[in-house]
């Protein structure tokens, strides 16, 4: 395939693509997402189609990406597309994956208007490294292909489904699926006291606020014990700690 070499701002296709970075509502309107790691791109483009290849200079070649198109553009240009101070020198389009309701999920991660997008995309590769089954993000939510989450989750938000909804929603996903929801609180039970079981929501609160008074009147909360000094742990790194117990903890050790 024949490479096109841009070198404007104000062509339509450079536009794009940094609106696409720029942009959540446009990001849904074109079902388009732009992903700026190349190992991510290559692990990506096994089982997703790219629609556009996007590399700095015509020596940077990589021949086991096949794209719908290839472009070549400035180091500026590429700035300007992945919002990067220092971007790599590839990056891609691919079509954005699929927000619909979790199917048959069994152990699942919650979200309770979450804000911070790192947090999120970093929590949703522990999600995927620990076999849970999707991610259901109460909204008001930052977006899950947000640039930010995009580099934190590393791909995993191609391959784990996500659900978007109110409160209402997941409780009537959790009774559907017999799911029991539980919450990483501060004040809650050691986590050695969670019940055994198949199916099992963890919800994480607000970074600034907390859990929603909904969160908290529906579920039980439980506390990772950690030093009194370090006040409290992010969302991603609590939502790691929870789920690895869950995965691997059992009361006979």
């Amino acid at each position: 395939m024949k490479d096109h070499i841009l070198t404007s701002a104000n062509n339509k296709i450079i536009k794009h693509l940094a609106k696409l970075t720029q942009s959540r509502s446009y990001r849904y309107e074109t079902k388009r997402v732009i992903v700026d790691n190349p190992a991510v791109i290559e692990e990506l483009a096994l089982t997703h189609y790219p629609r556009t290849l996007i590399t700095k200079d015509k020596n940077c070649k990589y021949p086991n990406i096949k794209a719908q198109q290839n472009i070549i553009v400035t180091a500026d240009l590429l700035k300007k597309i992945t919002g990067l101070a220092s971007p790599q020198p590839i990056a891609a389009e691919f079509d954005l994956p699929t927000i619909a309701p979790l199917t048959a999920p069994k152990k699942i991660l919650v979200f309770d208007q979450v804000q911070n997008p790192g947090n999120l995309g970093g929590a949703i590769r522990s999600a995927l490294a620990f076999d849970f089954d999707g991610i259901f993000l109460i909204t008001p939510s930052v977006d899950p292909f947000h640039p930010q989450a995009m580099g934190a989750a590393r791909g995993a938000n191609f391959h784990l489904p996500i659900q978007m909804g109110s409160f209402d929603e997941l409780l009537t996903l959790a009774k559907a699926h017999h799911i029991s929801l539980i919450r990483a609180d501060l004040g809650g039970a050691p986590l050695s006291t969670i019940p055994t079981q198949e199916k099992l929501g963890i919800i994480l609160g607000n970074e600034g606020h907390g859990f929603s008074d909904e969160a908290k009147n529906h579920t039980e909360a439980y506390t990772i014990a950690i030093n009194p000094a370090a006040n409290s742990l992010n969302v991603g790194v609590s939502a790691a700690i929870l789920m690895y117990h869950i995965t691997h903890w059992s009361p006979n050790g």
